[in-house]
């Protein structure tokens, strides 16, 4: 961005957080706002693009560490400290969330539809989330995984695997949302399915439902196949619960 083109450019952007909120902005803005906190005079755009390509998602360069985020090019130690630190706080809020959600028990399928909707509320964008469960269906935590289209292809097992081993779950349910829609399953979406389905199978976790969320719908498209987890009594009302 030339310093013409640059001239006045945080205070538009200011000026446009307080005329419509956050939710007008690309999280690469958001970010781009909050690196002017501790970079006082260069163009921090950048910065924040390649701060998302590096990391995968807005969580993913909170959760880096300090050495992580100094290997970007434009990020020194006092930004470094300062995200690592909002990333703590964000730490402790998702902890006292979910301390209000542990162990809630779902056991139907438009049960547990209904949930996963509510948490894609206000989210205008893609998201991704992987919900853990004990083997009697009660919720041990949820984690954000991407923010992305699954056409971008950037969709890695890893971060299922990682996710569902923190947590040691049993049973793990995927959820992602189709902001505009349709209500039913891509070819993306199709290919990432059998990765997830792959991974969960070689750590012994059962990838029980995977649902598309649109709006205030949800389609839950896996094809189950029997398995020694289905004789767990919770497991097996919950898959009767779905019509196929």
């Amino acid at each position: 961005m030339s310093d013409l083109v640059h001239k006045g450019h945080r205070q538009r952007m200011r000026r446009k957080f307080s005329d419509f909120g956050a939710h007008v902005f690309d999280t690469y803005e958001l970010l781009e706002m909050l690196l002017y906190h501790t970079v006082p005079v260069k163009d921090t755009n950048p910065i924040a693009k390649r701060l998302l390509m590096r990391f995968g998602s807005l969580d993913g360069v909170f959760c880096a560490s300090v050495s992580e985020l100094t290997e970007v090019e434009g990020v020194g130690a006092k930004t470094a400290e300062m995200i690592c630190a909002i990333g703590k706080i964000m730490d402790i809020c998702a902890s006292e969330t979910e301390d209000e959600i542990a162990g809630v028990k779902y056991e139907t399928y438009d049960g547990l539809g209904e949930h996963i909707v509510s948490c894609f509320e206000g989210c205008d964008g893609h998201m991704q989330l992987i919900f853990s469960f004990d083997n009697e269906m009660r919720l041990i935590g949820v984690d954000k995984l991407y923010e992305l289209d699954y056409a971008s292809g950037k969709v890695q097992p890893k971060a299922f695997m990682d996710a569902s081993v923190k947590r040691n779950a049993s049973v793990v349910v995927v959820a992602h949302n189709h902001p505009h829609g349709p209500l039913y399953p891509t070819e993306g979406d199709m290919q990432t399915n059998s990765i997830i389905e792959r991974a969960m199978s070689n750590i012994g976790v059962l990838f029980m439902e995977h649902y598309i969320v649109c709006g205030n719908r949800y389609l839950g498209f896996m094809k189950h196949t029997s398995s020694i987890f289905s004789q767990e009594p919770a497991i097996r009302k919950f898959l009767e619960s779905r019509r196929f």
